[in-house]
């Protein structure tokens, strides 16, 4: 194996390694240099949302407003302003985006996927 073979796969196990990927039936967020886990305990309510575009299915989740919750996630968004966000699911990634400004998880805030059957399988482990 060349040497830069070997300097990716070890870049890759690294960050692999030090990333906080959810807790089996949990989404997990990760931004550049934290992660957050969405626990059940986490959700204040959580439900889907149609779209107008096909095969796109939403999520609207309200975080619960505490200490453990809505406010680490808040405080990971706000710190991460210009950079990308990482949802997961089981370790699937569910999608990426640009945290372009502050908001409150609390209020309820929408997140979109491709797969009705899990989008489904996340509602249920949730309820």
């Amino acid at each position: 194996m060349g040497k830069h073979k070997k300097t990716i796969l070890f870049a890759a196990f690294f960050f692999f390694s030090n990333t906080s990927f959810s807790a089996e039936n949990e989404m997990s967020y990760v931004f550049k240099n934290s992660s957050f886990n969405l626990t059940k305990a986490c959700i204040e309510d959580i439900r889907a949302e149609t779209s107008e575009l096909s095969n796109v299915y939403v999520l609207n989740i309200a975080v619960k407003n505490n200490q453990e919750c809505a406010e680490k996630l808040n405080t990971a968004i706000a710190d991460n302003v210009g950079t990308e966000m990482s949802a997961f699911y089981n370790g699937i990634l569910l999608n990426k985006s640009k945290i372009v400004g502050k908001f409150r998880t609390e209020n309820g805030f929408r997140m979109t996927m491709n797969d009705q059957d899990l989008m489904n399988e996340i509602l249920i482990s949730y309820k």
